[in-house]
């Protein structure tokens, strides 16, 4: 494989990933991991809800449905060998015994 190849097959790969890492950073991004000092006073932080990304909900790519069989009654198999050694007998007539194209007319 030559290399403008394997360049080519990382590029699409990353830009296939790519909305799977920002929703992902996305989601730490409204993370408030900070701590609060202030335990003197009553007080709420401010909080942002106002975001675009967040009122975005994306249909899933791949929809997986799974089927389920369910087997009303388990048949016993109907199948009778056939044992082939005690076909290749001398009194039986072969198949392979009739060569050539049929005729048009009967020997008596």
């Amino acid at each position: 494989m030559s290399t403008i190849q394997k360049y080519g097959i990382l590029g699409l790969t990353l830009i296939l990933l790519l909305p799977s890492f920002l929703n992902f950073n996305h989601v730490f991004a409204h993370d408030p991991n900070f701590a609060c000092d202030d335990h003197s006073t009553t007080h709420l932080h401010k909080t942002t809800l106002d975001c675009e990304l967040c009122d975005f909900h994306p249909s899933p790519i791949i929809a997986f449905h799974f089927f389920s069989y369910e087997l009303d009654e388990v048949l016993p198999p109907n199948k009778k060998f056939f044992n082939y050694y005690e076909f290749l007998s001398d009194f039986q007539k072969l198949s392979f015994s009739l060569r050539g194209p049929p005729s048009s007319f009967q020997i008596a």
